[in-house]
């Protein structure tokens, strides 16, 4: 089963398509299911044979995922590849249902929850591909990452904060699955055509005119974790029609061995745990 996050829309949707195209077998996770039954009833129409299956999966709601990992466990899931797809960029400061900054909260916790809640079903030889950016350059983390408020909120440096914790997990995270015979990989799909990057600012007509023609549609996007899908390789990130080693500063952030403990700590005072 290729499990694929935030699957209703731009991206996951043309990722979701493309491995139909191949025949394989698609769990759809997606935190909205009004919005995703009319695009997974459109996929089945356009393969009628395909194993295609919806399930809610809300980043942003840590009940959501032990839910989710719950009916794993019932169903006896196989996953040969996780596809962390999902992500969010908030205008506004908000929080997630278990009080986390909204951004930070599902672009990296809830991916970090997600994944560790699904390694005991990933099959061996699997690989697990996050969804990364170039604005990784732009971030920066410190120990109370995870604990940043209102003030002075800005969406685009919370963006790039949250997916630079995302690689770095990342990183952390091959290290512990090469073992175990399971690919890590990063998926950079570049300046995608899709609603996440409206800044919703007076100005967005205008730069839908002139800067929205040259950016990439979701269907080509796709095809960068397309390509990594059939790649063998792992500690890779994904990008055009190129793949790269993780960067070194990133795997020299003064960080990278504190973020898996950190976050483990703070989920436990919520009551999450890991099987793994």
């Amino acid at each position: 089963m290729y499990l694929v996050t935030g699957a209703n829309g731009g991206i996951g949707t043309e990722i979701t398509r493309k491995l139909l195209q191949q025949d394989k077998s698609v769990l759809m996770a997606c935190r909205n299911l009004t919005k995703a039954m009319p695009i997974f009833e459109q996929l089945k129409s356009e393969f009628p044979s395909a194993e295609l299956q919806l399930w809610q999966l809300d980043l942003g709601n840590l009940t959501s995922i032990e839910t989710f990992a719950a009916k794993a466990k019932t169903e006896n899931l196989k996953i040969e590849a996780l596809i962390n797809n999902a992500g969010v960029m908030s205008k506004h400061y908000t929080e997630t249902t278990d009080g986390f900054e909204m951004t930070m909260g599902v672009n990296f916790l809830g991916v970090y929850t997600f994944t560790r809640k699904m390694i005991p079903f990933l099959a061996e030889g699997a690989c697990v591909l996050n969804t990364v950016s170039v604005t990784t350059t732009l971030g920066s983390v410190k120990e109370n990452f995870l604990a940043k408020g209102a003030k002075n909120y800005f969406r685009l440096a919370r963006y790039s904060d949250s997916k630079l914790v995302l690689l770095l997990f990342t990183i952390e995270l091959e290290k512990r699955l090469c073992e175990k015979n399971i690919r890590v990989c990063g998926i950079d799909p570049g300046v995608v055509n899709t609603g996440m990057i409206s800044m919703q600012r007076w100005f967005d007509p205008i730069t839908d005119i002139v800067f929205r023609p040259f950016i990439k549609r979701p269907e080509d996007a796709a095809e960068v974790t397309m390509r990594a899908l059939k790649s063998s390789l792992s500690g890779r990130i994904f990008r055009g029609t190129k793949n790269v080693p993780f960067p070194r500063y990133a795997k020299n952030h003064k960080m990278i061995e504190k973020i898996w403990g950190i976050s483990e700590n703070t989920l436990m005072q919520k009551n999450i745990t890991f099987a793994d």
